[in-house]
């Protein structure tokens, strides 16, 4: 696993000198994005499904619109965790399925020269919504990643909601580790329903379960646990890696899994159905 590891970090160090960030977005309060396509709400049914998907750099909006609204495991999802978006392609994929979302960017990208951040999309009333800066820019690009935050309101149940997006292998271990446990240490205890889903950049089996570990510490099951890898890495997708999680704290999880036929993104949407306790 060591060597696997060290063979990941130079190929993704190799990529990162080429896609520095061309702008960052340190302030709190934004830039920031909302809409409103669902505004009279979903009726809840007692559970809840949740569909986290990092498509890659946000550019293949239409083929991610065909999958979640195509596809059986996600089509339906009362909240939707997306990384890597831009805000046009957010509003486009929240107009499109009828939800109600945020947004928040955490940089402009120079790859593509667009905006690079996280978003919540949900069939419910979102009642507040923030930004989480993750501590520590990375070596490579000076970036500062996010997690966007939101409580929606589901019934008489409010629950808070992270879609959450680490650095890459190129920031020191213990330093992803922090962001990881800053995202922890962020959830208050007067929410009882709390989920936190994403791409958590964890490339080896070790980083997996100090992540878990962490999350356990404080109330939180991996409520995707067993869905295997998710994202491909490398040449010609040598390296496969579980990358995309979703924990969850005041939930029983019904059913989990992910989808392997999709062409949005080199990531695997993952989902799960919850309950809440």
């Amino acid at each position: 696993m060591k060597r696997k590891t060290l063979l990941l970090m130079l190929l993704t160090l190799s990529l990162g000198w080429a896609c520095s960030q061309k702008r960052v977005y340190t302030d709190s309060e934004g830039p920031y994005y909302q809409g409103a396509y669902c505004e009279a709400g979903h009726e809840f049914t007692g559970s809840v499904k949740v569909v986290s998907y990092n498509i890659k750099l946000g550019k293949e909006i239409d083929r991610a619109i065909s999958e979640l609204t195509g596809v059986p495991e996600l089509c339906g999802a009362d909240i939707i965790l997306l990384q890597e978006m831009d805000s046009e392609g957010t509003e486009e994929i929240a107009r499109e399925l009828g939800y109600n979302y945020v947004y928040f960017p955490a940089a402009i990208h120079t790859k593509h020269d667009r905006e690079f951040g996280n978003a919540i999309l949900t069939r419910w009333p979102i009642t507040d919504s923030w930004k989480l800066l993750l501590p520590h820019r990375d070596p490579v690009r000076k970036n500062r990643r996010i997690a966007a935050v939101a409580t929606i309101a589901v019934g008489e149940c409010e629950i808070l909601t992270y879609s959450v997006h680490t650095e890459m292998v190129w920031l020191a271990l213990d330093r992803r580790i922090a962001q990881v446990d800053s995202v922890i240490r962020s959830v208050s205890e007067i929410h009882p329903h709390v989920i936190i889903g994403g791409d958590f950049n964890t490339e080896s089996d070790h980083y997996v379960g100090v992540a878990e570990d962490l999350f356990a510490g404080a109330g939180f099951v991996r409520a995707s646990r067993g869905v295997g890898p998710t994202a491909k890495a490398g040449p010609a997708g040598l390296f496969d890696l579980r990358f995309d999680h979703i924990f969850t704290r005041g939930f029983s999880v019904i059913d989990r899994g992910k989808v392997e036929d999709i062409e949005a993104s080199d990531h695997l949407p993952i989902w799960v159905d919850l309950k809440p306790e």
